[in-house]
């Protein structure tokens, strides 16, 4: 009986605890109700946005080198390698996104190949090479990912 009463006890401690954690989240967001849509087609117009910027950049607008504060300057079609997992939000260059949060991540020893600089964004356009097989919620090859830059305009 009295592990009984103290499993009760715990859960609801948890639950507290997970009340608790969403509210500090929310809290520190800084969101207000302000910052939502009043409607599903301005979320669709702002990924329409990214797609067009990104075909754009394809098609050889932008920059076609970014100078980098302290180094090099970075060159189309320069090749990184992925050092660590990180979650990436996916482009479309043609369209087709259907959800505004889609995400993947990429793996270490992934390819990451400059396809482009857009001013705008303060980002390279880079097309992400798998390093084998993707499975579950890691990208596969050929996924276009605006990727920030060190920023020296």
């Amino acid at each position: 009986m009295v592990t009984l009463l103290l499993a009760v006890v715990l859960l609801a401690w948890l639950q507290v605890q997970g009340v608790v954690e969403m509210q500090r989240l929310w809290a520190s967001g800084n969101r207000t109700l302000d910052d939502f849509p009043q409607s599903e087609a301005r979320i669709l117009a702002d990924q329409q946005e990214i797609s067009l910027d990104a075909e754009a950049v394809l098609l050889g607008a932008g920059p076609k080198q970014w100078d980098h504060p302290v180094g090099p300057a970075l060159e189309l079609n320069e090749v990184f390698y992925v050092d660590q997992w990180e979650w990436v939000d996916v482009v479309y260059s043609h369209g087709g996104r259907t959800d505004p949060n889609e995400t993947c991540g990429i793996e270490p020893l992934g390819e990451i190949t400059v396809r482009g600089f857009s001013d705008e964004r303060g980002a390279a356009l880079v097309e992400y090479t798998a390093p084998g097989a993707s499975v579950g919620t890691s990208c596969g090859s050929e996924t276009f990912v605006f990727y920030p830059l060190p920023s020296s305009r």
